[in-house]
């Protein structure tokens, strides 16, 4: 796979798991722009694709669920600036429940302007892990961007995604999330894999792409120990107010949805991934 193929991002993770992990990339690669997992369903777009606007994504198929933007490159890239408007907007103005971001670039006035516009119906999580050699922005940076929205109203969550166990400054992520008062952060593992030419070796881990949380007992005593608490994303995302559907209409537009041209991304069968679905939906 050329570097020309991969997924383009500013931040340009060493280890991104959506360009090096093959398995993942082949998909997205291969034409995939729709995904979906026990926590949400993911609608994804490379610069070079048209706007979501022109794009025929079934968003009547999502009533009653939780949709993300971006799995593949960073939603608060500003080439994405009206993909986000819009995505927002569809969601604002469905049966959708929530929108959920993951980014490693800190939000601009013009982001802020964005999502306070649909505060009710969002959750922004930031990766926070502790590989600032890794990364080209930082972790200090990207918790000044949570505490920022934090302040202006907007549901948001740290996550060390991914976890490397003797790499990740875990010591550093946990006492600045401590010292503003974030109180739950999620972690994961890491999958490495031998396309990952730009990372040193790390012997600890497969070269298959496995996903693997070495260490998980050291990070979660020492943010025990600094007041802070692992929650699970997926119940951290799904945890909402807002009413679902009925049990018969989830299990029609799950059933429609997935004989579309949909990436199950999950380490779980896929049907175990439609009973989550169709779960999350009522």
């Amino acid at each position: 796979m050329s570097d020309t193929q991969r997924p383009i991002c500013p931040v340009q993770c060493k280890y991104c798991m959506a360009a090096y992990v093959s398995r993942r990339a082949d998909y997205w690669n291969s034409g995939y722009r729709l995904g979906i997992n026990k926590s949400c369903v993911f609608i994804n777009r490379f610069p070079n694709d048209p706007t979501l606007s022109e794009m025929s994504f079934p968003y009547e198929l999502m009533d009653g669920d939780f949709i993300g933007f971006q799995g593949i490159t960073d939603c608060f890239w500003d080439v994405y600036l009206d993909d986000l408007r819009f995505i927002a907007d569809k969601v604002q103005n469905s049966d959708i429940r929530k929108l959920t971001l993951i980014s490693k670039i800190p939000a601009s006035k013009k982001h802020f302007e964005i999502l306070n516009q649909i505060k009710d119906k969002l959750t922004v999580c930031y990766s926070v892990t502790g590989l600032d050699e890794y990364e080209n922005t930082t972790t200090k940076e990207r918790i000044e961007a949570l505490c920022a929205l934090r302040e202006a109203g907007v549901n948001v969550l740290p996550v060390m995604h991914p976890y490397i166990h003797g790499l990740s400054d875990y010591h550093a992520v946990i006492d600045q999330l401590a010292q503003y008062d974030f109180h739950e952060m999620n972690w994961k593992g890491f999958r490495h894999d031998s396309h990952m030419t730009l990372m040193p070796k790390l012997p600890q881990y497969p070269n298959d792409g496995t996903e693997l949380m070495l260490g998980e007992d050291i990070v979660s005593n020492y943010a025990n120990q600094r007041g802070i608490q692992y929650v699970g994303l997926k119940e951290y995302l799904h945890r909402t107010n807002i009413k679902g559907v009925s049990e018969d209409v989830a299990k029609k537009q799950v059933e429609e949805l997935m004989n579309m041209d949909i990436v199950v991304s999950s380490s779980d069968t896929r049907e175990e991934v439609i009973k989550a679905v169709i779960r999350r939906r009522i």
